[in-house]
């Protein structure tokens, strides 16, 4: 049995709302206009769903019936404020929290296993960055190579840049954006030149993913941190794990709660 006051509660997870409704509605609810869900839920004996609920309902929905959240950046920084139960601003860009994107990730997970697209793993990487990152944990760990893009120095000419060499030689060298169009192949004559590149990292996050990884492990109460730079990012990373496993718990608890419910209707 879904308590009656499921749909009001603050701390119920977007997730588990949208389970909730494919037991209690007509298998195309989510074709209805969101007025309908919410009168019918009321029309249940389920109260009137609050404002903030409503937002989570609304993210799930999209998130369910599109994969628009997993392709433009715009619609999965609308999507995740609501399954995070903010009400999103649809004329501003709110650029979210790291915590937010963690739990905003997790939730999408839990309702469609999609790959998420270069153009939202670019935004995933700016708010990383914004929040003054070097590192990116699970489940946001996939905008790495984004975050910290390998690169490529040739020693013939000094070019610098991203290393998506799949022949290993330099694009200038070989005249690959010849008038700055791509051929995708050496130009001719060139095909031996760019051959002498020293591959490197913009930056090491080792240190910083090897003490967040041995910190995350022990409770946070019992965990000591100095103040250097990588020290406090992974401070930061802590609280905002912590976050993501409070919600986490929370819609996994929730999704068994509502998951073995017989589907009925009054």
């Amino acid at each position: 049995m879904i308590r009656r006051d499921f749909f009001q509660r603050d701390d119920t997870h977007a997730v588990a709302l949208g389970i909730a409704c494919y037991k209690l509605l007509p298998e195309d609810w989510l074709g209805w206009e969101p007025r309908t869900v919410y009168e019918e839920l009321e029309r249940l004996g389920y109260g009137r769903v609050p404002e903030t609920n409503a937002c989570k309902l609304n993210a799930f929905r999209t998130a369910r019936a599109t994969i628009l959240p997993w392709q433009d950046w715009h619609t999965f920084e609308k999507v995740v404020r609501g399954l995070n139960g903010d009400i999103p601003n649809f004329t501003l860009t709110e650029p979210l929290s790291v915590a937010k994107c963690m739990v905003g990730v997790d939730a999408l997970r839990a309702i469609q296993a999609v790959p998420f697209s270069r153009d939202v793993m670019g935004y995933i990487a700016a708010c990383v960055r914004n929040d003054d990152l070097d590192y990116a944990p699970d489940p946001i760990a996939f905008v790495m190579p984004l975050l910290c893009p390998p690169m490529y120095k040739c020693e013939e000419c000094g070019n610098t840049d991203t290393d998506d060499l799949e022949d290993g030689q330099c694009d200038v060298c070989t005249g690959r954006y010849e008038d700055g169009i791509p051929n995708g192949k050496p130009s001719a004559g060139l095909e031996q030149r760019g051959r002498k590149i020293t591959r490197f990292m913009p930056y090491d996050y080792a240190p910083i993913a090897t003490l967040f990884g041995r910190a995350s492990r022990i409770s946070i109460d019992h965990v000591q941190l100095g103040d250097t730079s990588e020290e406090l990012q992974v401070a930061k990373l802590l609280s905002y794990n912590e976050y993501r496993a409070e919600h986490k718990r929370r819609m996994n608890e929730q999704i068994r709660e509502v998951a073995h419910v017989q589907r009925t209707r009054l």
